[in-house]
């Protein structure tokens, strides 16, 4: 302004010269039209720098005044949420205003910093609220709320938290997107998200049969419980991963910033650490085996139906490479503990002495271990054959033990895997 002002006053001084040629006065007029225009413009910047500035003003209260009392906005009501957003929102606009402006003077530069400012405290705010709005009205996932259906079925979803929110949800993931906070509110999402997948799996570990009861079951009995535990697994796992799928795509679908992939990862590597954590916790005692035996059947069916969930390349690599090496765990694993439960026979010390008359002790548990494994007999034979391949006994080998010859056909012995795992050990 200072500037122009004084070529003002050049151009006045010029102008009163009466000996001025045409060509004098002409480039005399084009000055003074392009002052006017710069007077202008420069004026025009100053009142909407003024403007800027009270609006900042405006919003610095809206913004501060919950930092001071620190409730939860989204508690208070929709008004106050919506006059926060709105706040958040036009911090943003200042801010990108600011910065196409040429700020010389240390006072502008200053507004633009303090736009930044509330812009960037807004957005730690929305994230927090965000978090806060998933956690409060998570929807309980428990076994009696997810109504039993067929493995045919099509994708089943229910709401993981109560649907009036999800908009609310929405418009704060729209709001950080345009601010270009779009990662955190992703990150805020996923370590929510992931909290409640683990809760949900210690449900799960909640409803684990004890071995100690599982041998006191009568055989019709303990392979329906069997069959209903790995049932429940199943359909728990598969009706809350599609269902996380979905809330994703409710909140941030229609923000092309987002990769959905990027919410799906996480949970699947963090379902597959659960998987694997089967593997590495406790000792290989044979009581383990069932439990390693549920988890390898749960997710040998979950893997497939992951991998038609997702289509993103980089989910189905880690359903791939990621889930094949846990299933391969499991299955070594339960084959080692299955070798421990036969070393155990083989070192067995009674603390008492037995009695000649009745059964046994180590017979009798034996044979209800035995007859506990043949509610897993598919799998044991799917496992024994993958690690072993088909290599039938020998018939030397099935007279020496004791077999019948109805079992003994073409020089080998007919027997399942187990059953050969057993008899050749």
């Amino acid at each position: 302004m200072v500037i122009i002002g004084a070529a003002k006053q050049i151009m006045t001084v010029l102008r009163s010269r009466k000996n001025l040629t045409d060509e004098e006065k002409e480039i005399l007029g084009d000055l003074h039209a392009q002052l006017t225009t710069a007077i202008a413009v420069s004026e025009k910047e100053v009142d909407e720098i003024h403007k800027i500035e009270e609006r900042l003003n405006v919003i610095q209260g809206k913004v501060m005044c919950w930092e001071r009392y620190w409730p939860m906005i989204w508690d208070s009501g929709l008004d106050e949420a919506t006059e926060y957003l709105n706040a958040a929102d036009e911090a943003r606009q200042m801010t990108k205003k600011l910065e196409i402006l040429c700020l010389t003077e240390d006072r502008e530069k200053e507004m633009l910093r303090r736009a930044k400012n509330l812009l960037q405290i807004s957005m730690k705010r929305l994230g927090e609220e965000f978090k806060h709005m998933l956690t409060k009205n998570r929807q309980p996932f428990e076994p009696k709320h997810v109504p039993v259906f067929s493995i045919a079925d099509k994708e089943f979803t229910i709401n993981l938290v109560r649907h009036d929110v999800i908009p609310e949800l929405r418009r704060i993931a729209n709001v950080m997107s345009i601010s270009g906070y779009a990662d955190e509110c992703c990150v805020a999402y996923i370590g929510i998200q992931s909290s409640a997948l683990v809760e949900n799996l210690r449900i799960l570990e909640k409803e684990k049969l004890r071995t100690e009861d599982l041998l006191k079951l009568e055989q019709v009995s303990f392979k329906s419980k069997i069959k209903r535990r790995i049932q429940t697994m199943k359909m728990l796992l598969r009706v809350y991963l599609a269902s996380d799928k979905w809330l994703s795509e409710q909140i941030f679908g229609e923000l092309g910033t987002v990769n959905l992939a990027s919410f799906t990862e996480p949970l699947v590597l963090q379902l597959l650490k659960y998987f694997d954590k089967a593997i590495s916790t406790g000792p290989k005692n044979p009581g383990k085996l069932f439990h390693l035996l549920d988890m390898y059947e749960v997710l040998a069916g979950l893997l497939p139906y992951l991998d038609s969930l997702y289509s993103d390349k980089a989910i189905s690599q880690v359903i791939i490479v990621d889930g094949d090496m846990v299933l391969r765990g499991l299955a070594d694993s339960a084959r080692k503990t299955l070798d421990e439960f036969e070393d155990s026979i083989m070192t067995y010390r009674m603390s008492e002495t037995f009695a000649a008359e009745g059964i046994h002790p180590l017979k009798k548990n034996v044979m209800n271990y035995i007859s506990a494994l043949t509610g897993y007999h598919k799998i044991l034979d799917s496992l024994l054959n993958d690690h072993c391949g088909e290599h039938p006994m020998p018939a030397s080998s099935c007279t020496s033990s004791g077999v019948e010859e109805g079992n003994i056909s073409g020089g080998t012995c007919d027997f399942s895997p187990i059953a050969r795992h057993f008899f050749v050990e």
